[in-house]
């Protein structure tokens, strides 16, 4: 069973179920049942609709370039490879971030959002700031109160060109 495999379980399965027969477009039932996250199954849609607006509020603010790029790769590679090795392999939790922001963070997607992000902005940027910006997007994403698909992909722009402008 899909659902009981990515650990999303009953509660999970029952609510996109629902989603899924009362919108009757199977396909875009289909979809939120695969890939809506469990607590946004209330409002389908609203991680697209915040990953456009942080894309869209970032390439306004900083324009086109290595800048703009760095912080859209945060997003994109970072934020989605944590969530995924968070779920499948998480097995030490971050301590203090669940009373934080009252979300569970791993210390094996933290690991993951810094490695792809790194990886990544090194096509862009010199390593030692594409490194030194996945640790700091990597905090962002971790303790923002604050949808990260907002707040992500700016201030990993804005770290990249504070970088730029000391080394």
């Amino acid at each position: 069973d899909l659902v009981r495999s990515r650990g999303l379980g009953d509660v999970y399965k029952r609510q996109a179920i629902k989603v899924y027969r009362v919108k009757k477009i199977r396909i875009i039932g289909l979809l939120i049942y695969l890939f809506e996250r469990g607590e946004n199954l209330d409002n389908p849609g609203k991680g697209g609709i915040t990953y456009l607006l942080g894309t869209g509020l970032t390439i306004v603010l900083f324009g086109n370039g290595d800048i703009v790029r760095g912080g859209l790769l945060a997003l994109t590679f970072g934020d989605s490879a944590s969530t995924i090795v968070g779920k499948i392999f998480g097995k030490r939790e971050i301590p203090f971030i669940r009373n934080i922001i009252n979300r569970r963070r791993t210390v094996e997607g933290a690991l993951a959002f810094v490695a792809s992000t790194t990886i990544l902005g090194s096509l862009f940027v010199p390593f030692k700031i594409a490194l030194l910006s996945g640790i700091i997007g990597c905090l962002i994403e971790i303790l923002s109160p604050i949808d990260d698909n907002i707040v992500l992909p700016i201030f990993t722009s804005l770290t990249l060109l504070i970088l730029y402008g000391f080394m």
